[in-house]
């Protein structure tokens, strides 16, 4: 069973922020137990909205660009405390002096920022996740090199300086084998991971 879940949010004066999730795969089972434990009816399409009337969506924006469009994958994007967006995606190119990256931009000034490549050196990157850390405006990202079963890395920078490659601390090797991961950030800063591994009988 498949649900999609879409958040509009309003930034003030500013331009609206959207954010789409990632699809969510539930189980039967688990779709029960989420419904026991909320007590609401869940829909096959779920859009929580943060602001009424009659406004639409913004016109869609390519802004990947100049990375290449054939191989930009996994993008994420997170809102800090002060209603600014902050994205960053996977470049998969490997052809002559190119070679993957993790690119970050952000609308700070009022505007997209120049794409800048923060993370290299690896052979691919995929199923990259951020979170924030309002506590100590930190930006946090975890990212895998694969597909399939594969480590799981970490870097953070300072959000503020979250541009400059020269900020991001060298990335952590966290896991030496997983399928799949997520992780949040609670008000002090702690970073959760979960993550799930592939074994005899089945993912864990």
């Amino acid at each position: 069973m498949i649900f999609h879940f879409r958040i509009k949010l309003a930034a003030f004066a500013l331009t609206p922020r959207y954010i789409v999730l990632d699809t969510v795969f539930l189980s039967a089972q688990v779709l029960c137990v989420i419904c026991s434990l909320i007590g609401v009816l869940i829909v096959p399409e779920l859009v929580v909205q943060a602001q009424g009337g009659n406004d639409s969506w913004s016109t869609p924006v390519d802004i990947t660009q100049p990375s290449d469009a054939h191989h930009t994958q996994f993008g994420v994007i997170a809102c800090d405390r002060y209603q600014h967006a902050h994205i960053l995606w996977g470049d998969n190119i490997d052809s002559g002096d190119l070679s993957p990256a993790i690119f970050y931009r952000n609308d700070i000034a009022g505007e997209w920022s120049t794409p800048n490549a923060v993370i290299t050196g690896y052979q691919k990157i995929v199923k990259l996740r951020v979170a924030i850390s309002e506590s100590n405006d930190t930006i946090h990202l975890l990212w895998m090199n694969s597909a399939s079963s594969s480590e799981i890395y970490y870097s953070s920078a300072p959000l503020a300086q979250a541009f400059d490659a020269r900020r991001w601390s060298t990335p952590t090797l966290l896991i030496n084998q997983a399928s799949s991961a997520t992780f949040a950030t609670d008000v002090k800063g702690i970073i959760h991971l979960a993550y799930g591994q592939d074994n005899a009988d089945g993912l864990q």
